[in-house]
């Protein structure tokens, strides 16, 4: 069972190393946490059969052999705990690349409003008096930036908990 444990935690390390061959070490986790579970499930099996075996034995010896199969049985429970953070390895991967995806929409949204907030700002520079054209452009652009912009927080607030 700790074998398959480290093989789960190994194939999960390289999935954070290797970002181009994401999807091919989210099947490799996936694939060494199934052995993982079959590991645990035989490992229980055999302290359950181990465990009816101990009715045959003698007193002192059947409270020896419980206390080694209890603890057993709490090493599987704790196997199990550090296993259950992979068991949706391939949900979380697609989250974090929806995310990846959304983050970036964002910042080329942000960036392109910042061009034009740039672009007006431009009219306005210290010491020019900015012309009528200026203005109306300013006074056009302005409410549909604020607007886009409005729209990109209200994106953000809509995925943030």
């Amino acid at each position: 069972v700790d074998e398959r444990l480290e093989a789960v935690k190994a194939a999960s390390a390289a999935l954070e190393k290797a970002p181009k061959e994401a999807v091919k070490q989210v099947a490799n986790v996936e694939i060494e946490v199934k052995k993982s579970q079959a590991a645990i499930k035989k490992a229980r099996t055999l302290i359950g059969k181990s465990l009816l075996t101990t009715a045959k034995f003698a007193p002192g010896a059947r409270k020896v052999a419980l206390g080694e199969y209890g603890a057993l049985e709490e090493k599987l429970k704790e196997a199990e705990k550090q296993l259950k953070p992979y068991l949706q390895v391939r949900k979380d991967y697609n989250q974090r690349q929806q995310n990846g995806k959304i983050i970036s929409n964002i910042e080329a949204s942000l960036k392109a409003i910042s061009g034009e907030l740039d672009d007006v700002a431009k009219a306005f520079h210290e010491g020019a008096e900015p012309s009528p054209e200026e203005l109306k452009s300013a006074d056009t652009s302005l409410p549909a930036l604020a607007g886009r912009l409005s729209s990109v927080q209200k994106s953000l607030e809509e995925r943030l908990p």
